[in-house]
């Protein structure tokens, strides 16, 4: 499962490496961790032991037990990697991995980061996924799955307070028509765009029709998908924001929810909304500049300075997350102790 997809998704601030009060930790870390070797253990016999495949399956239900633990205490990022540990439990288990080796290497050092990731998280850390992505990509690599990217990890807060009065949650009935009506002049401005004829322009109508998608709307999920999208175009015509082939993705997309509305209404968003478009444009936003008034507005009503950490910050919890673990550091003052009495 991809993010947007995955289990481990959350509309909040954990998702996204948000300071989180994780006291909860303490109080179920001795047993996790004991959950976590015994999954280890099992794995480590199966591995140098000739591949019993009962091994496999314990390995793969202490994993789960881990992910479910994590989940209640709303540890998502930490979920998410147990998560992709009992999916490439299971994958070895089935015979699903075309480099077993590679797997069992992958999981190995899993089994070995997942408690020192929990120890710095239990230390104050921040559960940021993006700190561990490599990890999880190199366990999605070893069944073939897609890898994530940091978009993909990015879930801010969807829910806010800033709603307009004209935002009933009764759908409009007239927008369907209205909806027809603009999609033709949202085609003619990305076909202007993408060929770079009078671009500004063509740019700027594609915004006049977010914007009047966005006053016509009475739903949330309508009202909120097309003024982020007005934002993203505001931050375009600016400069904040640079064009590539994210961004152009990300307009196929907006024109596939017009034609749901034309099919289905607004209630065919609120009822299936596309989380992962709507992150998409929020990531995007959050890591720009613009000094746009609308673009303002939004990084302010999701919170997005926050929600996405810095560069440095993930170059920070990656570097702690290497070094040496008080498990660790203990082993090591036990043998050094040993051979300090034998040489005595």
């Amino acid at each position: 499962m991809i993010a947007g997809q995955n289990s481990t998704r959350n509309d909040g601030a954990a998702a996204t490496g948000k300071a989180d009060d994780h006291s909860a930790l303490k109080w179920i870390k001795d047993e996790l961790g004991e959950t976590i070797q015994q999954a280890r253990q099992a794995f480590e016999s199966y591995a140098e032991g000739g591949g019993d495949a009962s091994l496999l399956e314990t390995c793969s239900d202490k994993l789960h037990q881990v992910y479910g633990t994590l989940q209640m205490v709303q540890l998502y990022g930490a979920a998410m990697l147990a998560e992709e540990m009992e999916q490439v439990s299971r994958a070895i288990h089935g015979d699903q991995v075309r480099r077993k080796a590679e797997a069992v290497e992958a999981l190995m050092l899993s089994l070995v980061q997942l408690p020192d990731y929990l120890e710095k998280l239990q230390a104050g850390g921040r559960d940021m996924p993006l700190v561990i992505m490599p990890m999880l990509n190199d366990l999605r690599a070893a069944r073939d799955a897609r890898l994530l990217t940091e978009a993909s990890l990015f879930a801010p807060r969807l829910h806010h307070s800033i709603t307009p009065e004209h935002v009933t949650g009764v759908p409009n009935p007239e927008l369907p028509e209205l909806a027809k009506k603009l999609r033709i002049n949202f085609h003619k401005g990305l076909i202007g765009w993408y060929r770079n004829v009078e671009a500004e322009a063509a740019l700027g109508s594609i915004r006049d029709v977010a914007v009047e998608l966005k006053q016509s709307a009475r739903t949330e999920a309508v009202y909120q998908l097309f003024w982020v999208s007005q934002a993203l175009i505001e931050g375009l015509l600016d400069g904040g924001i640079v064009m590539g082939t994210t961004i152009k993705s990300l307009f196929g997309g907006m024109d596939r929810e017009i034609k749901r509305i034309i099919d289905g209404g607004e209630a065919a968003l609120v009822q299936a909304p596309d989380r992962d478009l709507l992150n998409s444009i929020l990531y995007h936003l959050a890591g720009t500049k613009s000094a746009n008034d609308c673009v303002r507005a939004v990084q302010d009503a999701y919170q997005l300075a926050s929600a996405l950490p810095s560069d440095s910050e993930i170059a920070a919890g990656r570097a702690r997350l290497t070094a040496p673990s008080a498990d660790a550091i203990d082993t090591v003052r036990d043998v050094i102790k040993t051979d300090l009495t034998q040489v005595k």
